[in-house]
């Protein structure tokens, strides 16, 4: 009886020889820590890269005013974030596979904190294009390395549902940055947006240089 009880309170009872309780698998709740802080990372990426656009979009009028320009050179700032983040993105996914996923991500952010910073203070209608577009390329570095190490985490049905979660912070920036922009515009100066952006970005950059990447430099591991 006094045998049968030690054989099941074992812990590693029924796993097979010479296999050690540091090589199991660990438990779902320690397992998915990791992937939750990665998922949250990535959302607050999707999220800062699309409220770039949306916060500033209620300050065109004031940027007119302010900076004495045309409605279509302040709508110009738009559109070249948007070119901006667009276009480099083939080379972001590059970067990332050669040089590793935390060094081109915290490239990216870096380049968008320093010209949402810039933004902040800046007050030259021809530097306003500039930066716009530097920090369209670092909005839309963050938000496809974002999705790439999403999809490092594994691939089937759990990334489908990955993805839907980053398409939400998505949307939700939609909205949630006119918003915000709507507020600053009412209550602030229009440039206080880029602050607002400057800081959301570096608390990204904080959360990307603390994930438990892989020793290569690559995918954020699952395991803690």
């Amino acid at each position: 009886m006094s045998e049968d009880r030690s054989t099941g309170a074992s812990p590693t009872a029924g796993a097979p020889s010479g296999a050690s309780p540091a090589a199991e698998v660990p438990s779902g709740a320690s397992a998915r820590g990791p992937e939750r802080r990665t998922m949250a990372v990535g959302c607050l990426l999707v999220f800062m890269a699309q409220m770039a656009t949306t916060i500033y979009l209620p300050s065109l009028p004031a940027v007119q005013h302010d900076l004495g320009v045309s409605r279509s050179f302040a709508a110009l700032s738009v559109s070249l974030f948007v070119i901006g983040a667009a276009a480099p993105v083939v080379l972001w996914g590059r970067a990332a596979d050669r040089y590793g996923r935390r060094a081109s991500l915290l490239a990216a952010l870096a380049l968008f904190v320093v010209s949402s910073a810039l933004l902040a203070v800046n007050t030259s209608a021809e530097a306003l294009l500039v930066l716009r577009c530097a920090q369209g390329i670092g909005a839309g570095g963050a938000a496809i390395i974002a999705r790439i190490f999403v999809r490092d985490l594994g691939g089937g049905d759990a990334l489908a549902r990955r993805l839907s979660v980053l398409s939400i912070a998505f949307v939700t920036a939609l909205g949630g940055g006119q918003f915000l922009g709507g507020l600053i515009g009412r209550y602030a100066h229009w440039q206080s947006g880029f602050v607002v952006l400057a800081v959301v970005g570096a608390v990204g950059a904080i959360g990307a240089a603390t994930l438990p990447w892989t020793p290569a430099g690559g995918a954020p591991s699952r395991r803690t």
